[in-house]
């Protein structure tokens, strides 16, 4: 296997796959899923580069049949999410690839089981109560978005009365209600001790989905990627897949530095990070025509994307909006969870 992944970073894909597919062999039966999974998943990226795609996508599904057969057997709800945290670039990797071979539904179905496996992590409790490792890192978030929030609003607030910018602090309020509905959802969450493993292991499809999407709303979730951000666009007529080019890195040192300038209310220059995130994030999806005739937005961020206040970023082809003033933003974890509204219901927050 080493060999192998030291060949495919050399870029002879060709050898690697060969190497791979040896190590494959050589494995004891039963397999250990702790050595296959990452095998499996060399195998695919070498797949992938040599432009067998469909091969590609097969080896990763293999690759994640392992991760999750060994997640699911831990006994400790903690011991599971800990061992699927560090192997999420497996479902990533996978999403990427069915978006190349053109199988959006595809894709879609994956960036949902990697999301609704998180997600599971979150909501359920072990046997004694306790939080998982990923719902802590979540409260983690949500407290930090509350803080600077009340921050910003504070500073805002205090400036004279000539000088307060009266959207920033309708839009700041906006985002601070929205954000402690979020944190209070999750302590009733945990405080119920909500078990949705079951769920999880078969996450919603596109069709499902649509059933709950009414005339005028949208779901956009993203996933991004070390090169790139992939982006679906649900509606209850359609979905499209497109891509932001971002990589990682500079995706989060963008989102970094608007998080640091909006803290100054005497300065504009948060603009300018903030319209470079929404040509990425935003401009794809708008000049699609994806998003004409909606007025509700359903946003499924991922990675740090969810330290991202998207009411804030520039809207339309002349930027001279905000997001929040063309659409009524509300902020899922997963797709999953806009099952659990009901039809018709009011659990949007502008």
């Amino acid at each position: 296997g080493e060999a192998g992944e030291l060949k495919r970073e050399l870029g002879d894909d060709s050898a690697a796959a060969g190497l791979f597919r040896q190590a494959l062999g050589r494995l004891p039966e039963p397999r250990s899923p702790g050595l296959a999974w990452r095998i499996h998943h060399g195998l695919g990226l070498a797949l992938a580069g040599q432009g067998d795609n469909e091969a590609a996508v097969s080896e990763l599904q293999q690759a994640i049949v392992h991760i999750e057969s060994v997640r699911d057997r831990l006994a400790e709800q903690r011991f599971r999410a800990g061992y699927v945290q560090d192997k999420y670039r497996v479902y990533i990797d996978l999403v990427r690839i069915q978006m190349d071979a053109g199988n959006e539904e595809g894709a879609f179905s994956t960036a949902e089981r990697l999301r609704s496996r998180s997600y599971a992590d979150l909501v359920e409790t072990d046997f004694t109560g306790a939080k998982s490792s990923v719902g802590e890192q979540r409260e983690t978030e949500l407290k930090e978005r509350i803080r600077q929030l009340r921050r910003v609003l504070q500073e805002e607030s205090a400036s004279p009365a000539g000088l307060q910018r009266q959207p920033a602090l309708q839009i700041y309020s906006e985002e601070l209600i929205a954000a402690e509905q979020d944190y209070q959802s999750m302590l009733d969450d945990h405080a119920r001790g909500t078990r949705r493993s079951a769920r999880s292991n078969r996450p919603p499809t596109y069709a499902e989905i649509r059933q709950q999407l009414q005339p005028g709303e949208a779901l956009v979730e993203y996933v991004v990627a070390e090169e790139q951000v992939m982006i679906f666009v649900l509606t209850r007529e359609n979905m499209m897949a497109t891509r932001g080019n971002l990589s990682r890195t500079n995706l989060h040192s963008k989102v970094e530095l608007l998080r640091d300038l909006i803290r100054r209310p005497e300065s504009e220059r948060w603009y300018r990070p903030a319209a470079s995130l929404a040509a990425a994030l935003v401009g794809p999806v708008q000049e699609s025509g994806a998003l004409e005739a909606v007025s509700d937005l359903y946003l499924v961020p991922h990675d740090s994307l969810n330290y991202l206040p998207f009411a804030l970023l520039p809207s339309g082809p002349d930027g001279d909006r905000l997001l929040v003033q063309d659409f009524t933003i509300t902020y899922l974890p997963t797709a999953a969870a806009l099952m659990e509204i009901p039809i018709g219901g009011t659990a949007k927050q502008s």
